[in-house]
């Protein structure tokens, strides 16, 4: 696939306070002895325009932002950055790979528990669910109520999930400063494009 083609028409989600999100890119061609996964971070557009523009320019094999909205997505090191957190969005992963049967059947069977409670146990509203272009699948909780909620909270979360059967990545779910595949973007190992679906 031609990704600077690609991501000339590409229809890139554009996250809630765009201009306060981290955004990376991971491309071979970055890969160091002081870099070997070739990742770069803390970059900041002022609007989807712009991150088009990079992108093109750039043809990276990932693209993710954060979770999390800063006040400078920009500052580094990231002791720096969380000094100005604005909030978090609340992640949920699940992958085939964490699962005791590793297929995207299995996947889905998790990821439908999930949506189940997120819904019906937490009440919760504002959700984007997205096929990570691999292995399974991501919901990204926006609702108010989630937003300033810390590691340790989020991690009682996790808990709760747990204990209901449903295998998450823990991690990804209990971390107020990830970041995560975004949607529109090509997934550099499959060359599948992450996409928003309608909840299963």
């Amino acid at each position: 696939m031609n990704l600077q083609d690609y991501y000339m028409t590409a229809e890139l989600h554009e996250p809630p306070m765009f201009k306060n999100r981290e955004f990376a890119i991971i491309k071979k061609s970055l890969q160091s002895p002081k870099n070997p996964a070739g990742i770069r971070r803390h970059l900041q557009f002022d609007n989807i325009q712009k991150l088009r523009a990079y992108l093109i320019a750039h043809s990276p094999d990932h693209v993710y932002f954060s979770t999390a909205k800063y006040e400078n997505p920009k500052g580094y090191p990231m002791d720096v950055k969380k000094e100005g957190w604005m909030g978090s969005d609340l992640i949920f992963d699940i992958d085939d790979d964490h699962l005791s049967v590793p297929t995207i059947q299995e996947a889905t069977f998790h990821f439908v528990m999930l949506k189940k409670v997120l819904v019906e146990t937490f009440g919760l509203k504002d959700i984007m669910y997205t096929f990570s272009g691999s292995r399974g699948y991501h919901a990204h909780v926006r609702d108010e109520s989630v937003q300033l909620l810390n590691n340790n909270e989020r991690g009682q979360i996790v808990e709760y999930i747990a204990e209901l059967g449903i295998c998450i990545d823990e991690p990804v779910t209990a971390d107020i400063a990830r970041i995560i595949r975004l949607p529109g973007s090509i997934h550099g190992k499959t060359g599948k494009q992450c996409r928003i679906i309608n909840p299963i």
